[in-house]
């Protein structure tokens, strides 16, 4: 099991403070953090995954500091960003062999034989930048629900996804429930009909916001 620490963090950018305090300890399941728009979600995220760093604080990934320790936290993470962002001259099927190989994963013969939830095969030889926002969505979320890290970190991953591809991506976070961490922030969770899921709150103040403890939460299919 990786935890994800999150002891005393403060994130800001000169005199403006984003985030003031942010502690926390993310084990095994899904943890859902919401917030008003400007509270510092997306933020918290880039710091988890490494793509920032605190200002003050530190984030702890499996017990090691991810500053002292950063090759090694990074390899259990995966993470999709709100912005999908990647090379665009590249075919989709060049891009999935990319990002494994970076990842240390080589893929000899179809890229898609054991792994395409969201049909991409269809589109293996197009190019990453021609892909509707929806399709190149579900490109960055093939490779990191692919990735089968130990950490799992989702910005907004409905925005653009018709109602198929959020279901199977719903489906997807359900089945590594039990054998993963995985971190989202998400406009609108009900359509991912998460279950077992603990929800954090950035509560915004004057002087930076707040990361206030979840509670247990579970929206069914029907709902």
């Amino acid at each position: 099991m990786t935890t994800v620490e999150l002891r005393g963090i403060r994130k800001g950018y000169g005199e403006n403070c984003v985030i003031r305090d942010a502690c926390c300890s993310l084990g095994t399941g899904i943890h859902l953090i919401e917030g008003a728009n400007g509270a510092g979600k997306t933020t918290l995220l880039d710091m988890i995954a490494g793509i920032c760093k605190p200002t003050c604080g530190k984030v702890i990934i499996g017990g090691l500091e991810i500053e002292k320790h950063r090759k090694r936290c990074m390899a259990s993470i995966a993470f999709a960003p709100a912005r999908t962002l990647f090379f665009d001259g590249v075919s989709v099927e060049f891009a999935v062999r990319l990002f494994f190989s970076l990842r240390g994963r080589s893929i000899e013969h179809d890229v898609f034989h054991d792994f395409d939830p969201f049909g991409l095969r269809r589109y293996a030889n197009v190019r990453f930048g021609d892909l509707s926002l929806g399709w190149q969505k579900r490109v960055i979320l093939h490779m990191v629900m692919g990735a089968k890290a130990d950490v799992l970190i989702l910005d907004e991953p409905t925005i653009g996804l018709d109602l198929e591809a959020v279901g199977m991506l719903g489906e997807l976070m359900r089945c590594r429930d039990k054998h993963g961490t995985t971190i989202l922030t998400c406009h609108d969770p009900r359509s991912l009909a998460l279950s077992n899921y603990r929800q954090y709150v950035l509560e915004r103040r004057g002087d930076g916001s707040v990361l206030l403890a979840g509670r247990p939460g579970n929206i069914s299919a029907n709902q």
